[in-house]
């Protein structure tokens, strides 16, 4: 505001700037205490939500340990309809296919599965997914599934188990050099199952 302004003109100036911004300066302010509260409500939203899952998965466990398998699905299902996208879900998958497994329940095994890999939340988990969903399949001689499982999985931490199961795989197709060339290098990656890759590679 100039200074060879009079005090009279300076008010009246005053008075014609507030009008034209003061609005938008008062509304401005309320939509920033506004935007706080939001903000603040939404992170207590959150932190309850995740206080039910978390409960909810407990419940589901709970469940699996005592060999309740319909309240243990049932407590799955109503995961994966009110946390959807969180990892409560991605682990009540992974361990109700082991579940299913263990019951031999192997399709439904591999449903549980292909859910972590479509609809998971965490990509460590859904390669866990993929590696278990290929040796499902590598145990129903599905080479193509399997192989295709695989495809999923990149972490250098499942490289082992990944070519262990690329091994085993091109054993069952009959190729002896490309199964041995894949279990040595799960051999020397630190494969789980060392026993098994050993007498597999006495076979070749």
């Amino acid at each position: 505001m100039s200074e060879n302004l009079t005090e009279e003109q300076q008010v009246e100036e005053l008075k014609k700037w507030w009008k034209e911004n003061g609005r938008s300066i008062i509304f401005g302010g309320i939509v920033g205490i506004a935007l706080i509260g939001g903000w603040r409500g939404w992170q207590g939203y959150q932190d309850s939500q995740a206080e039910q899952g978390a409960a909810l998965y407990d419940k589901f466990t709970t469940h699996l340990a005592t060999q309740q398998d319909d309240a243990a699905r049932a407590d799955r299902n109503a995961l994966v309809d009110d946390f959807t996208g969180t990892v409560y879900v991605d682990f009540a998958n992974l361990r109700m296919a082991m579940s299913e497994t263990d019951a031999g329940n192997i399709d439904a095994a591999i449903l549980r599965l292909q859910d972590v890999v479509t609809d998971g939340s965490d990509k460590g988990l859904m390669q866990l997914a993929s590696l278990r969903l290929a040796r499902l399949y590598l145990g129903q001689d599905k080479l193509a599934e399997a192989r295709q499982a695989l495809a999923g999985v990149s972490d250098t931490a499942f490289e082992g188990e990944s070519l262990a199961i690329e091994g085993q795989i091109a054993l069952k197709e009959g190729n002896h050099e490309a199964a041995r060339i894949a279990l040595e290098a799960a051999r020397e990656r630190g494969a789980a199952d060392s026993e098994m890759i050993g007498y597999l590679l006495q076979q070749l």
